[in-house]
C-alpha cells in the first residue's frame, strides 16, 4: 500500500487506498484544493468573506433596527457598508451615531453588541467629527 505524502485518510475521500496523491488532488475529493469546494473556482478568501458577510448582515440589520426603535439615528459605515468594497472577515463593524436619542455611549454600544455577536463593534459619534469628516463617513453608507 502506498504511503501518502499528505497522510490524509483515503476513506474520507471515498478513493481507493492505493490512489496516489496526485490522482487524489486531481480528483475533486481532495479537501485542500480550493477548486474542490462545490466545484467552483473561487479562492478560500472569497468563500470566507461571503460566509462572514452572510452571517453578519442579518446581525447588523437587527442591531440597526433595535437602535433606531429606541430613537437613535444610526448607520453602518466603513467597508461593511459598501456593497462593492472588500470586507475582511477579521474586520470590525463601524456604526455612525448621528443622534444618540439621549442614551449614553455605553448603552448604545451594549445594544449594538447585543445583536452583533460575531464581530467587534466600533461606534463613531457624529458630534465628535468636523463637517468634512462627517461628509466622508456618510459617503456610501448603508441605510
Amino acid at each position: 500500500m502506498k504511503q501518502s505524502k499528505y497522510n490524509y485518510p483515503r476513506w474520507k475521500t471515498g478513493m481507493p487506498e492505493d490512489t496516489s496523491a496526485r490522482e487524489l488532488r486531481e480528483s475533486r475529493a481532495w479537501p485542500y484544493d480550493r477548486r474542490s469546494m462545490l466545484g467552483l473556482y473561487r479562492s478560500m478568501k472569497d468563500i470566507r468573506r461571503e460566509g462572514s458577510e452572510a452571517l453578519l448582515r442579518p446581525q447588523v440589520e437587527a442591531a440597526l433596527r433595535a437602535l433606531r426603535s429606541r430613537g437613535m439615528k444610526v448607520q453602518a459605515i466603513g467597508s461593511f457598508a459598501k456593497p462593492d468594497a472588500y470586507f475582511d472577515p477579521n474586520s470590525d463593524i463601524d456604526l455612525l451615531v448621528e443622534d444618540s436619542g439621549g442614551r449614553s455611549d455605553l448603552e448604545i454600544w451594549r445594544i449594538a453588541r447585543e445583536w452583533i455577536r460575531d464581530a467587534e463593534v466600533d461606534l463613531v459619534f457624529a458630534n465628535a467629527l468636523d463637517a468634512e469628516m462627517l461628509g466622508f463617513m456618510r459617503h456610501g453608507v448603508r441605510q
